[in-house]
């Protein structure tokens, strides 16, 4: 099977780099330069960044395609460097689980740090463990839902 246009690889790898390169100086900013006040709500933003770095990274090395096969049936094909890396499928398709759990987790946090900012418009903030244990929780919960 041929690989992916020059054009859509460019474009794919081009984001996965750009997501890469931002989230991690944003990592590194909310780690060490934080304001106390908001330690808190970058907890939330921490996860959030984790979360998009996995799923940059996911996808960067399995690249991931819909191929259509007609009216009724569709193809996934992986054409990312994990092919040169490893011929384990195993391997291949626990990435693109990651990247499938990513994008939908990543979704999840935003809504939640949404909430977050509405939350502490009427009500005092919670603790930075409160926040921890309810982000393991959602998290969590959606990691078993997808898996399962």
């Amino acid at each position: 099977m041929l690989g992916p246009p020059l054009i859509l690889s460019i474009i794919h790898y081009t984001a996965c780099s750009v997501s890469l390169i931002f989230g991690s100086i944003l990592l590194l900013l909310l780690i060490f330069y934080t304001p106390s006040r908001l330690k808190a709500f970058a907890v939330l933003l921490r996860t959030l960044t984790v979360i998009e770095l996995s799923t940059s990274l996911s996808a960067s090395l399995v690249f991931p395609r819909i191929i259509p096969l007609g009216m009724d049936a569709a193809a996934g094909v992986i054409n990312g460097p994990i092919k040169l890396m490893t011929s384990n499928l195993s391997i291949s398709w626990t990435f693109y689980t990651c990247e499938l759990h990513g994008t939908l987790q990543y979704n999840v946090f935003m809504s939640v740090c949404y909430c977050y900012r509405y939350y502490v418009l009427r009500r005092k903030a919670p603790s930075v463990i409160q926040i921890r244990l309810f982000a393991s929780t959602v998290f969590i919960i959606s990691f078993a839902l997808y898996v399962r």
